[in-house]
């Protein structure tokens, strides 16, 4: 949760992680320092009753907040670290002590991961689009889905109608019913109580996920 810094003989202050980094994202002290570091620090409180002292490393910096619209932009299309990953999602280094956070439905337009990692793992370098800025959060969302394409569903009215029929590729069979891959990263589902009787029994038992499926 933080570093012990001896700043005269005899004498400790303590650097709480959230005083070394600008950034919202709290991570471990050894992500910042190690020891035996000789660092430069700004005293915070000095309690000389309780001989507690609290110091700040990122208070020998300027807040990238005070100015954040000089650097980041809605729609700006970028390219960075991933710093972190969580199963709610993914932290990408921005630059300057400035994070982005990409939320599990803005990895792909149509597949939701179980995990991130499914997607991006912790140093990969990517790209993606800032699609929110909230400067009383202190918070950029950011996309992977919007730089990478359009989204299929926006004009799927033109290519599918009711009643059509279509082959697909089956990637899935549950309790739901058959999850059937159209091409064009969309998935339809094929609900249970849309199947009859005789055809679970003499079709659907015979099929494994990969083949072929008329709809």
């Amino acid at each position: 949760y933080g570093a012990f810094v001896e700043v005269a003989e005899g004498v400790e202050g303590l650097v709480h992680v959230s005083e070394m980094s600008w950034s919202t994202h709290l991570r471990s002290a050894q992500d910042f320092v190690k020891v035996g570091d000789e660092v430069d620090a700004v005293v915070l409180t000095l309690d000389r009753e309780e001989r507690k002292m609290s110091l700040g490393i990122k208070q020998l910096t300027q807040d990238p907040w005070n100015d954040i619209s000089s650097q980041v932009s809605i729609g700006d299309k970028k390219e960075g670290a991933v710093n972190k990953v969580t199963k709610f999602g993914a932290y990408v280094d921005l630059g300057k002590d400035i994070e982005g956070f990409i939320r599990n439905t803005d990895f792909h337009w149509t597949k939701n991961p179980i995990h991130p990692k499914e997607f991006v793992n912790e140093g990969d370098k990517i790209k993606f689009v800032v699609v929110d800025i909230s400067d009383k959060d202190r918070k950029i969302l950011l996309s992977m889905k919007d730089h990478l394409a359009e989204n299929p569903w926006s004009d799927i009215a033109e290519k599918y109608s009711a009643g059509d029929k279509l082959k697909g590729t089956v990637s899935a069979i549950n309790d739901a019913g058959v999850v059937v891959d159209m091409g064009d990263d969309i998935v339809g589902l094929v609900p249970s109580d849309q199947i009859s009787k005789e055809l679970k029994k003499d079709y659907l038992l015979s099929i494994e996920p990969g083949g072929t499926i008329d709809l």
